[in-house]
Formats: C-alpha cells, structure tokens, sequence
C-alpha cells in the first residue's frame, strides 16, 4: 500500500486505478490527517456468493478472521457514527468509528471529544487545525 501526496496522482489515473481489478484507490479520514491510499485489492474483489467461500478457502485463516470480525461487529451493535478522539497515545485528535473510540476511551488511552452519524465539517476544521 503506498500513500499518495497531494497532486501526485492525476483524477485520470485514480478513475484507471479504481477500475482495475487488482489495484485499489481510497481516501481515508480516520486517523490524524486525511490521506489518500493505493495498493493492490484483495484477490476476491467483487468476488460474490458460494464463489467468494471458493476464492477465500485458497488464503487459510481468512474465514477465522472473518467470523473474528463478525462477532466483534455483533458486539458492538447499535454503536454506530463516528467520533472525534482525542488520543493520549499519539497526543494528537484523529477520527474513528465510534466502536474504536469507545474501546479507546474505555482502556483509558483517549476521550471522545464529539460524535456523530458521519464525519461533519466540525470534527474536520478540527483534525485540520492541529495540521497548521
């Protein structure tokens, strides 16, 4: 996965990439600073159904990990939204989904400072600022 710098990659060749069946493209809040990602995709990318069971039974334990993340999500159900965190770790603010920034807080590693259903401009100027 390679991180890509502001202007070094084109609107052209993003469209290209997200296009592409073994390459990825995203763009990612989470974390102290936005950042765009590229890489190579997953091997069963848009890979759907019993044909998905298939493709995933080639890679070990990516069913165990799968039904690991299940659960986890089933245990987290009904938290949803993201939040603005403050993160004693890194000792900066960053954006998580909700389910992280409680399990963060509850270790003691960080405080929630707003949350919402989406990212909003606020938690953004917020994460922004401490860029300057």
């Amino acid at each position: 996965m390679v991180k890509f710098l502001p202007g070094e990659v084109s609107l052209k060749e993003l469209i290209e990439i997200a296009n592409t069946p073994g390459y990825r493209t995203a763009i990612s809040w989470f974390g102290t600073e936005p950042k765009r990602y590229g890489g190579r995709s997953v091997p069963w990318k848009g890979v759907k159904g019993d044909k998905f069971w298939e493709v995933a039974g080639q890679y070990g334990n990516l069913k165990t990990g799968l039904e690991k993340a299940r659960s986890m999500a089933k245990a987290t159900a009904g938290h949803t939204g993201v939040c603005l965190v403050q993160n004693y770790e890194k000792g900066a603010i960053e954006i998580l989904p909700r389910p992280a920034a409680e399990l963060l807080e509850r270790a003691g590693r960080g405080k929630i400072l707003m949350s919402a259903v989406h990212i909003t401009p606020a938690m953004k100027r917020q994460l922004l600022a401490q860029m300057v």
